[in-house]
């Protein structure tokens, strides 16, 4: 399982969304979509807003969140997919 944040520079509310995946121990790769190889790939998971949480399981999309989401519902996340 691997957890992807879409995020960009201007996005005021990926930091609070950081914040949340950090607290409830989600390690996620970040992908700036300012940058044009993660642009694309942003484009492949159709990511329309930002921040968004896309969890893949071998390279393809599971689910995915737009917005920040509050920690309670992270900790769902982690556990619906902690034996995956």
């Amino acid at each position: 399982m691997k957890y992807l944040l879409f995020t960009g520079p201007n996005c005021t509310a990926c930091k609070p969304m950081k914040v949340n995946l950090n607290k409830v121990g989600i390690k996620y790769t970040e992908m700036n979509v300012d940058e044009r190889h993660n642009a694309r790939i942003a484009g492949m998971y159709q990511v329309k807003s930002l921040p968004t949480l896309v969890i893949t399981r071998g390279g393809h999309p599971q689910e995915s969140f737009v917005g920040v989401r509050p920690m309670y519902e992270l900790e769902k996340i982690k556990l619906k997919y902690a034996n995956l």
